[in-house]
This record gives C-alpha cells, sequence and structure tokens, in this order.
C-alpha cells in the first residue's frame, strides 16, 4: 500500500530520484551533446548559468516532477519529467532521456517508461499519460510502443529543427490500459 511517502520511484534495473543541483553537470552534458540535442530538439549551446536558472525554473513548477534516472548500481543515466500535470483532468505528459549513450538500446528506456507509468497511475492516480516524439526520432517511438504506448496522432508542422520543420507524433495511454499490460506481462513494478 502506497503511504504517500517516498524519495525514489524504483523498477528493476532502474530508479529515480528528484532532481538535485548536483546533477546539472550531467543535464548540462546532455543539453550540449549535438546527437541528443538532435533528438531532443534543442536549438543552441546551453551554458551552466541557464541550466542553473532553467533548474530553478522547474523547481518552482507546481505541474512538474523532474527526476534523475539511475541504474541500481547508482550509475546516472538519464532523465524524466512529469509534465503538464492537470489534476483537474487526471493527465499528465511524461518525457524521457537516456543522456548516457552507454545505456542505449538495452532497455534501460522502456524500464524507466514503464516504472514511471505505474508510479502516475498506481501511486498519483492519474488517468492518461501522453507524450509527443520528433517525427525522425524513430527509436524512441519504438521504445515508447513497446512501453506501451499508442500512437495516437500525428501534429504537422509542430516544431522548428535546423531551419526544417517535423511533425509530433502523439502518443498516449490509459491507467486501464496500463494495468490490463501489466496483469498480462506479469510486471511486478
Amino acid at each position: 500500500m502506497f503511504d504517500g511517502k517516498f524519495s525514489i520511484i524504483e523498477g528493476k534495473r532502474v530508479k529515480m530520484r528528484p532532481i538535485e543541483r548536483k546533477d546539472l553537470d550531467y543535464t548540462l552534458n546532455w543539453a550540449n551533446n549535438p546527437e541528443i540535442a538532435y533528438y531532443t530538439g534543442y536549438m543552441y549551446p546551453i551554458s551552466m548559468e541557464m541550466e542553473v536558472k532553467w533548474y530553478e525554473r522547474i523547481l518552482a513548477e507546481e505541474s512538474r516532477k523532474t527526476f534523475i534516472i539511475e541504474t541500481k548500481d547508482d550509475v546516472v543515466i538519464g532523465l524524466t519529467a512529469i509534465l503538464n500535470i492537470d489534476w483537474k483532468n487526471r493527465k499528465a505528459e511524461l518525457s524521457m532521456l537516456i543522456g548516457n549513450k552507454e545505456y542505449w538500446g538495452q532497455g534501460y528506456g522502456r524500464e524507466s517508461v514503464r516504472t514511471m507509468l505505474n508510479h502516475i497511475f498506481n501511486n498519483m492516480g492519474l488517468n492518461k499519460v501522453y507524450g509527443r516524439i520528433i517525427d525522425y526520432n524513430q527509436a524512441a517511438l519504438k521504445m515508447d510502443l513497446k512501453a506501451g504506448y499508442s500512437q495516437e496522432g500525428n501534429i504537422k508542422d509542430d516544431i522548428m529543427i535546423q531551419g526544417e520543420f517535423h511533425d509530433r507524433y502523439l502518443i498516449g495511454i490509459t491507467k486501464a490500459e496500463f494495468n490490463t499490460q501489466k496483469e498480462k506481462r506479469g510486471e511486478n513494478i
């Protein structure tokens, strides 16, 4: 039974903890990595001063909760955030980035998403989670579909990157869909 107290959200191989100032070296490195920036849509280099301002702003946002993703061995591998938390309509957006490229393609992203979905639905009590993926980030789309999302739509010319407009895929999942999948998969998250 959830007692309303937690500091870490745990999966089998990953754990998510609230972001701290000490994590900004990681997030700054990921933001300034050209390959990661390409997939996330960052448009320009970020300074540490800018990163600190971003950190202070996200801590103050009531509709956002941001977490660092670590392995069970305490290796920092990524960042995830519950965005646009809408308590009235019981929905939110989930974003996730595995910034440590040594952990790409090994299922850490999918496990992080499944673990966060479980927390959002079964601890926070929300009913719908959605996300948006840049059209050329097929690896993210494939991972999110494997994690249980459905592709619900497409937003045409939604974001400009390097002078070109790109579509974004809309993905989503409901609490009922997630819990049915969880039962079928025999997951104990």
